[in-house]
């Protein structure tokens, strides 16, 4: 077991190089790096394009997903039972496709 005086050596050595990154990161120039890839973005402009010309925007895709979730919702509610013993199949059925 360490002793309280090894603890708050271990403590001050840590405390020296938690300073030390913080000087080193102030120090260190700003590089001007996008928040996404080139590659992202590309492929988020892809996927809006496509949706768009299948006339699918976002607020269809809102409530779609809205009425998905009311219906899974009173389904669990109205049959809790069925929803247990589908969700067992569906985990086991794909428990054996991965294997």
């Amino acid at each position: 077991m360490a002793t309280k005086m090894e603890l708050e050596a271990e403590l001050e050595h840590l405390r020296a190089q938690n300073e030390a990154l913080r000087s080193e990161v102030s120090e260190s120039p700003k590089r001007n790096v996008p928040d996404d890839p080139q590659g992202e973005t590309e492929a988020m402009n892809s996927l809006k394009q496509l949706l768009d010309e299948h006339g699918i925007d976002g607020e269809s895709v809102d409530a779609l997903r809205t009425q998905l979730t009311d219906e899974f919702t009173k389904l669990q509610k109205e049959y809790p039972m069925a929803v247990l013993l589908s969700v067992f199949v569906l985990g086991f059925v794909a428990g054996r496709t991965f294997n």
